[in-house]
């Protein structure tokens, strides 16, 4: 059953996992409306995420995103530009897209702060180019942003934040500021949940 939590806010979920049109139906009858793909991890493509795409468009969702993982080994640029490509020739880019960048395993980022802040700009700036800024945001947590870039590191702060903490609680009353982000726009309260026979986190947002 769904829940209109409050005046503007959805609840969403995120997955890497292919799925099918059952799946997306079944989500969407669940009652969430906000689905966020995997469009790239490391070196690799996720070659579900325009059929993911595709099945949730079908199902019902207005409200379909990507995230990309990027990688070190990889130019900032050419590997953006590259996905960015995959999508929209794919046809799954429409005019409410958003792209995450995830900034949170440490594997696939520097040892060192300020090649991270290089790093995390240049794909940035790249998504923004392509997209428009209001359309590009990060995905991290205050522990990940602090190891990665600095905890006070503030070269972002215009995007939006989609941050984790996994306690449970559809609110954002945990948010504690970092990276000169005082607000975020999608929380991901919960992780590695099965429902509808798909492994996917769960988020909350705003919805603004």
């Amino acid at each position: 059953m769904f829940v209109i939590l409050a005046t503007f806010q959805l609840l969403g979920f995120d997955t890497s996992a292919p799925l099918t049109q059952d799946i997306a139906d079944c989500l969407f009858n669940t009652g969430y409306r906000h689905a966020i793909f995997e469009a790239q991890f490391g070196t690799n493509y996720n070659i579900d995420a325009i059929n993911n795409y595709n099945f949730a468009k079908v199902a019902g969702f207005k409200n379909i995103d990507f995230y990309i993982m990027p990688t070190q080994v990889l130019d900032p640029t050419e590997q953006i530009n590259a996905v960015m490509k995959k999508l929209l020739d794919g046809n799954v880019i429409d005019n409410k897209t958003k792209i995450w960048l995830d900034a949170e395993d440490t594997q696939n980022y520097f040892g060192y702060h300020q090649e991270n802040q290089n790093f995390i700009n240049e794909m940035i700036q790249v998504l923004i180019n392509i997209l428009g800024a209001d359309r590009v945001g990060i995905y991290t947590s205050l522990n990940s942003w602090s190891k990665l870039v600095d905890y006070s590191w503030r070269g972002v702060t215009s995007q939006k934040l989609w941050y984790v903490k996994k306690d449970g609680k559809q609110n954002f009353y945990d948010f504690a500021s970092f990276g000169g982000w005082t607000r975020p726009f999608i929380k991901e309260y919960s992780s590695e949940q099965n429902l509808c026979g798909l492994q996917l986190n769960k988020d909350f947002e705003s919805g603004k």
